[in-house]
């Protein structure tokens, strides 16, 4: 198994003179590192390989004749050989020890692993203008490299790429910045500091720090004050960048806080701002402990504390194993910036089969999560622990929250009884009574003429004598099942007219389904102004402000959010009103939906809606003819005489996916569905063309297929719900905007141009943020096309069909 170099590079850089600078320094020993993975043979032991790379030269004294270095070197291997190669075992030192030693003198072994070792460094001679010969290379696959008539044309370009120093190449240092990572706050403090430390003008970064802020370098010391974290700085840069040992400088995103940092080769920044001003900045190694290999990345997620909770307890004491654990100069909580000698710690062990992990953990006592886990020990167990006793995380799962504002009445029309108990059913009995008593429109529907009439006569005595819900029911009944439009609605006036709450919600439900929008929205308003409204009505009307254009048909075409707001606190004063209590349910739907306003994302909502009906209800998207993913799509239309058609994923070949497709009275079929729809010119009509068109992500697929698979993240918690983030902290990454839905659209011209960004989580990606662009004129999408993604968190599943 490859394991991770990082402590034994930095020892070396360490101990690395200045003086003799890059020739046979660092950048030689990462290109002979590189290098030795391209002749990587199955034979060949590549942990030997890669620790030759960097301690072959290590023990040089010059850079000419030193015919001694490699003998240097491997005495040097024995003195480390219970530290920083304590992962190697005694056959891999002697044969690591041969390799340094012989490199200089010998062509070749024989031996795979030596062989590799010796063409890896002869692959490099072109850093001082020698060409390596392919007779004097030592392994076949060598020869064949250095053989390449393009080999210095293409090892010119290797060098230019990764930023290396070799003779008649210049070196040309920058902060490159991860793709498509969001700009903030933290990447540009990263990049300011990135950009000081090449040019040595520190100005920018300078302006962007708090008086009081504290720069710690972890486990050694801390600079408090703008003047002390700047002379540390320019220091490090006189150290590291002008003697060519740093040449690596990266924007990129860091998990471990939600947050961008620099990454500077195995090197990390960190930052903690306040009031968009920098007041702790952290510097620490890449991993942790990376002897231990287990959960040392600090680029990584760290543990959930409820996770790790049953592996934790009291922090070790130090015996002739363990030093003391010193608590100063340690990560700090990066969320709310209490130190690392203010944090609870704790030791913790994870047993995982045969081996056990023991590590140090540190807990913010205020945001109750883990700042630093650092792995200490790794033990190998005769036996395998029993998993019913075995001490590992447990995945901790927040409680869901899931809730979407909805129109009241759009699926069902709503009635009290009003005649129950009462003497307007007297004369009937059975069916009829209970039909009259219950208000039971099935039984009403089915009866004979005469003994309906009979029940109606009931009706109308309660009406004609004040019982105005009677005149709800009957109105209903009257305009939906006898087919009496006129009649049923002014029934259900003449209910309105008496205070009847039902009724109100009822004409709006009628008014809406029948496509007469503006006439629903004149009627929310008259019930506002009524002295005793429907709740319903008004959280309707608190609704529609709220979405304003970005829902199909909203009289109200600007968004409004304080008026939504006053409306549902008008129906929260109504709370404990016995008036009503056929609408109490209100009161906490308006608490929510209050909540909603500040909290929630209507785009997400809308992907809920439509992504349900994918999952749960794909035959009625199949239904031919029926259309029916324009009933969550609303903002979309076909064009006249066309239809949308879906054709499921065939189960034979190598793999197919499932797609949409439009489709005429001929059924002749077309797959660009997006010249046959109009969409809204908002950006909820965006929103749903990006909607329909990631719709074969969700959508069955069959073998090869199923790389194109989503998860999308449309609500935080949905997070967990992905197995490989179970164990994880994902608070901090919960806080951040980019992790939802989000449409800019800009109405500056005829052409309407929407940027479209969501998250989805696919077992071999990991977790993604994806930007689409879109453009619409008259109705018509003209472009559509992906401008990029930004890789949240790199994960494989390590699957491959």
């Amino acid at each position: 198994m490859d394991n991770n170099w990082d402590t034994l590079r930095l020892f070396c850089i360490n101990r690395w003179p200045e003086n003799l600078g890059a020739i046979h320094g660092m950048d030689h020993w990462d290109r002979v590192a590189r290098f030795g993975q391209m002749l990587r043979q199955e034979e060949a032991d590549m942990d030997v390989v890669t620790a030759f790379a960097y301690l072959h030269d290590s023990e040089r004294e010059n850079n000419a004749e030193d015919p001694d270095h490699g003998l240097r070197a491997s005495k040097l291997i024995d003195a480390i050989r219970t530290s920083e190669l304590k992962v190697l075992n005694d056959e891999q030192i002697e044969k690591l020890k041969r390799a340094c030693e012989l490199h200089t003198i010998q062509q070749s072994t024989g031996d795979p692993t030596i062989d590799i070792c010796f063409d890896a460094d002869r692959m490099d001679l072109l850093r001082v203008g020698i060409m390596p010969l392919p007779e004097r290379m030592a392994t076949k696959q060598g020869a064949e490299m250095v053989g390449n008539p393009q080999y210095k044309e293409l090892y010119y370009k290797f060098c230019e790429n990764n930023n290396y120093s070799v003779v008649g190449l210049e070196r040309k240092l920058e902060v490159k910045i991860q793709d498509n990572i969001p700009e903030s706050p933290y990447s540009n403090a990263a990049k300011a500091l990135g950009n000081g430390l090449i040019s040595g003008d520190f100005d920018e970064f300078e302006s962007l720090l708090s008086e009081n802020v504290e720069n710690i370098v972890y486990s050694k010391e801390t600079h408090k004050g703008k003047s002390a974290t700047i002379d540390y700085w320019k220091g490090w840069r006189n150290r590291y960048v002008e003697t060519n040992k740093a040449k690596s400088f990266e924007v990129v995103f860091s998990n471990y806080y939600s947050n961008a940092c620099l990454l500077m080769e195995m090197m990390v920044v960190m930052f903690l701002i306040k009031d968009r001003k920098i007041a702790k900045i952290l510097m620490m190694q890449r991993h942790l402990n990376p002897t231990i290999c287990h959960h040392d990345d600090i680029l990584d997620f760290t543990f959930d504390l409820k996770s790790l909770e049953r592996c934790l307890s009291d922090l070790r004491e130090s015996n002739e194993i363990f030093e003391p654990v010193i608590k100063e100069n340690r990560i700090p909580c990066l969320t709310c910036g209490k130190p690392s000698e203010e944090l609870e710690w704790h030791s913790s062990l994870i047993q995982a089969g045969i081996h056990g992990y023991s590590s140090i953990v540190s807990v913010c006592p205020h945001c109750h999560k883990v700042v630093e886990y650092y792995p200490e020990m790794r033990t190998r167990y005769i036996e395998p622990v029993d998993p019913k006793e075995a001490k590992y995380p447990i995945p901790h799962r927040p409680k869901k929250m899931d809730y979407n504002p909805k129109l009241y009445g759009i699926r069902n029309f709503e009635g009290g009884e009003p005649l129950k108990g009462t003497k307007y059913v007297e004369g009937l009995s059975g069916e009829m009574r209970q039909a009259a008593e219950e208000s039971n429109w099935f039984l009403l529907s089915t009866m004979g003429h005469q003994n309906f009439e009979k029940v109606r006569e009931c009706f109308l005595s309660a009406i004609n004598e004040g019982v105005f819900e009677a005149a709800n029911n009957l109105g209903v009944f009257v305009y939906n099942f006898e087919s009496k439009a006129d009649e049923g609605k002014m029934l259900l006036r003449k209910a309105i007219d008496g205070g009847s709450h039902y009724a109100m919600l009822n004409l709006f439900t009628i008014l809406w389904t029948e496509e007469k929008y503006e006439e629903a929205g004149n009627l929310l308003e008259e019930v506002y102004t009524n002295p005793s409204p429907s709740l319903k009505c008004l959280w309707n009307k608190a609704f529609f402000h709220f979405m304003g254009d970005d829902y199909a048909h909203n009289p109200i075409k600007k968004k409004n959010t304080d008026i939504a707001k006053m409306i549902l606190n008008t129906i929260m004063d109504q709370e404990g009103n016995s008036a009503y209590n056929e609408e109490k349910e209100v009161f906490k739907a308006a608490k929510d939906f209050l909540a909603y306003i500040d909290e929630g994302n209507i785009f997400a909502s809308k992907a809920k809606d439509y992504h349900w009906r994918i999952k749960v209800n794909l035959d009625s998207l199949k239904k031919k003819g029926d259309d029916a993913v324009f009933y969550d799509l609303d903002a979309l239309s076909l064009e006249e005489g066309y239809h949308m058609g879906l054709r499921t994923a065939e189960q034979s070949g190598m793999g197919d996916e499932s797609n949409f497709y439009v489709y005429d009275k001929n059924n002749q079929e077309d797959r660009d569905l997006l010249k046959y729809i109009h969409v809204d010119e908002t950006p909820m009509g965006a929103w749903q063309i990006y909607l329909l068109m990631t719709s074969p992500t969700l959508l069955p697929t069959f073998w090869h297929g199923g790389y194109i698979e989503r998860t999308f993240i449309l609500k935080g918690d949905e997070l967990y719900d992905v197995k490989a983030l179970n164990n994880y902290d994902l608070s901090d990454l919960l806080k951040q905007k980019m992790l939802y839905p989000e449409v800019e659209f800009e109405m500056n011209s005829d052409i309407k141009t929407a940027q479209i960004y969501c998250c989805y989580w696919n077992e071999w990606e990991g977790l993604v943020r994806e930007h689409v662009e879109m453009q619409i004129h008259n109705g018509k999408v003209i472009s559509y096309e992906e401008k990029g993604k930004f890789v949240i968190y790199k994960y494989h599943c390590g699957i491959y069909f």
